[in-house]
């Protein structure tokens, strides 16, 4: 009882985690978007990274799921996911300035799903980090065979993963906020400047 308690209290914790985490991943966008405040635009390549996306839901869907009855409702979810991912994107790419096509791609088909991906692999490291160790302290003596090993084991490796493909999620955000012309930031701040 006293565990669980104290894994509800860390809930926020790991809430504040997984928002740093997205911030700091896709903190160029947020720049770029604040700075140029360009209008929602929607490129043909957008509705053919739409289809991708939505390929790959029923292609999930079809591979993980059986023919039961939660196929259909599996499959509904993913749909509603993709395209509601598919329309954040648009609009961040498209407020932030980005006109080309691969970088486009990139950020809806890789970047997106991959920071998705991240926060819950933050939230389940997190998790296990506070989990493991309180759990041995409330059962100790451990009566049954739990073997605390694998578990440090995995978050040894986890923990430096994790932090390495952040890093490499936060490079390819910088590589697709470099495809901005500076032509619109500067046309932007002299826009500022002249304000009165």
């Amino acid at each position: 009882m006293i565990v669980g308690c104290f894994l509800l209290l860390c809930i926020p914790v790991v809430l504040v985690a997984l928002w740093a985490t997205g911030r700091w991943v896709l903190g160029p966008f947020t720049e770029a978007v604040r700075v140029l405040h360009a209008p929602t635009r929607f490129f043909l390549s957008d509705f053919f990274w739409l289809l991708v996306l939505l390929q790959a839901s029923f292609a999930i869907a079809r591979l993980v799921l059986d023919q039961r009855g939660s196929f259909l409702v599996i499959l509904i979810f993913l749909i509603v996911a993709s395209t509601a991912t598919w329309a954040g994107a648009v609009s961040v790419l498209s407020r932030a300035a980005v006109h080309q096509t691969l970088r486009r791609g990139i950020f809806t088909l890789v970047l997106l799903p991959a920071v998705l991906l991240l926060m819950g692999a933050v939230a389940m490291g997190l998790f296990g980090l506070i989990a493991v160790p309180v759990h041995l302290v409330a059962s100790w003596p451990p009566e049954d065979e739990f073997a605390a090993g694998p578990w440090f084991v995995t978050l040894l490796v986890g923990i430096p993963a994790i932090i390495a493909a952040g890093w490499a999620l936060r490079r390819l955000t910088c590589w697709i906020v470099a495809g901005i012309p500076p032509a619109d930031f500067a046309n932007e701040n002299q826009k500022e400047k002249a304000k009165p």
